[in-house]
């Protein structure tokens, strides 16, 4: 899979695969550019997109972003907080409809909702209310993911935010490459946070190394 089609999805593939609990993996991404909750709400009643999530043991869902983009356009030169308040309602009924629908196909997937961050915070630093905007509407993906068993939400603005170097791609609107990946390696933790096994090949990983330190040092100590 092309990791500059792929998203962040490649990463958390090669991730997953390292697992000494996972036998393989095949990941199969969905996801389509653009996509707003409605029209998410609309594929995953295609008879191939509902297969593969019925069958899915993990579901990683990245969508809200375009849900503030297209109020953004709609209302580009009469924009205000109450109108995104107005809007979120909406948004909020929506995602409600996706994790119902989610949940129909398959009741058992671990699902990882993803946050999203305020893709202006470059070309509109200076406009202060549309962070607000954001961190209004995450909460209220965050309390609607809370709603359900086995659903998962992770925070990723900060990560952008905080960061000193540039996370975003050309369009400066989606994530570059170290963009996608440390968006992964935050799902990644995630996901061990929820599963102690995961990442126990890591721990394995920092054993093995310890105890080669260790051979190594006796063995150096002997010559000397």
């Amino acid at each position: 899979m092309s990791l500059k089609k792929g998203g962040y999805v490649p990463y958390l593939t090669k991730y997953l695969s390292k697992q000494n609990e996972v036998q393989n993996v095949r990941t199969e991404n969905l996801g389509k550019r653009g996509n707003r909750t409605d029209q998410l709400l609309a594929r995953l009643n295609q008879p191939g997109v509902a297969a593969e999530v019925s069958r899915a043991d993990i579901v990683f869902l990245t969508i809200g972003g375009n849900d503030v983009m297209k109020v953004v356009r709609d209302y580009f030169y009469n924009i205000s907080i109450k109108t995104f308040e107005s809007q979120q309602s909406k948004y909020e009924k929506r995602l409600n409809d996706v994790f119902s629908r989610i949940r129909k196909l398959n009741p058992n997937a671990h699902i990882y909702l993803i946050g999203f961050y305020n893709p202006f915070f470059k070309s509109l630093s200076d406009v202060k209310e549309i962070n607000v905007v954001i961190n209004e509407w995450n909460a209220a993906s965050e309390k609607i993911a809370s709603q359900y068993d086995n659903v998962s939400y992770v925070k990723i603005d900060d990560i952008f935010y905080d960061s000193d170097v540039n996370l975003l791609g050309k369009d400066e609107f989606h994530p570059n490459k170290k963009g996608y990946k440390l968006m992964a390696e935050r799902i990644s933790k995630s996901m061990e946070e929820e599963d102690p096994l995961v990442g126990d090949q890591k721990k394995e990983t920092a054993e093995e190394v310890t105890s080669d330190e260790k051979e190594k040092n006796t063995k150096e100590s002997g010559n000397e």
